[in-house]
């Protein structure tokens, strides 16, 4: 289970024994989209993401490692900007 609460809107990331969900909050009736997967990572899931509400296919939704996704550092105007470890 994956909880982000710093945000404006909160998102949960969690398994529910037969697919990956994300949504509001775990086991909550707000659910935005779900996907196919093992219970070892959501990163695994071979199916597309889909909405709950009709099952319609969401094909720019993906999940990515933050290790890789992230970069450690950006360049702006020429200045470089280092993300702090919290």
């Amino acid at each position: 289970v994956y909880h982000k609460t710093e945000a404006l809107r909160p998102a949960s990331l969690w398994f529910s024994g037969v697919d990956w969900r994300i949504g509001a909050e775990v086991d909550g009736q707000d659910v935005w989209a779900y996907a196919a997967g093992t219970p070892a990572s959501p990163l695994a899931a071979s199916a597309p993401w889909q909405r709950l509400d009709d099952g319609e296919e969401e094909p720019d939704a993906r999940l990515a490692s933050a290790d890789g996704a992230i970069p450690d550092a950006v360049f702006v105007a020429g200045e470089r900007y280092v993300q702090q470890p919290r």
